[in-house]
């Protein structure tokens, strides 16, 4: 029943030209969204209340431009191309989930969930020579093909 009543919404939505606006509750706070037909999916994305975006003018930005040296722009682009690749989202946990879980399959057996234990907080002193020495210490991978569309022909 319950995906029949998403799939007429789906149709329903389909058949004007824009997203529809919704608001819903999720995780003890409300939110604003869009829900809209992606092929056969019903799309849900989430947006921003006007109170939660800020403005610009209100953060202290350097000038377009300024505000580093070539060199720390040079060590930014490496660090960039060194660090970019294929996404593969197995790399990555939900480690706040997993500790959570932990904690209530800790409770639900009568037990006193364990504090975790953190890791000592790296002294770095120059940030400059850390990224220098990082990026000398990594091997480079090989930057993603950023090339799209197709060849032209030879003349």
């Amino acid at each position: 029943m319950r995906w029949e009543i998403l799939w007429h919404i789906r149709c329903h939505v389909d058949s004007h030209a824009a997203p529809c606006l919704v608001e819903g509750c999720d995780r003890q706070r409300e939110h604003l969204a869009t829900l809209e037909p992606v092929d056969e999916a019903l799309v849900l994305t989430t947006m921003r209340y006007a109170h939660e975006i800020r403005r610009q003018r209100g953060l202290d930005l350097p000038a377009s431009g300024k505000g580093w040296t070539d060199s720390e722009m040079k060590l930014a682009r490496q660090l960039i191309e060194m660090l970019s690749g294929e996404w593969d989202p197995a790399e990555y946990r939900d480690t706040y989930s997993e500790a959570l879980r932990q904690v209530i399959e800790a409770k639900v057996e009568g037990k006193e969930p364990a504090a975790p234990e953190l890791p000592a907080p790296p002294r770095v002193t120059d940030l400059m020579e850390a990224l220098k020495r990082s990026l000398a210490e990594r091997p480079r991978r090989p930057a993603a093909s950023r090339r799209t569309g197709r060849k032209r022909a030879a003349a």
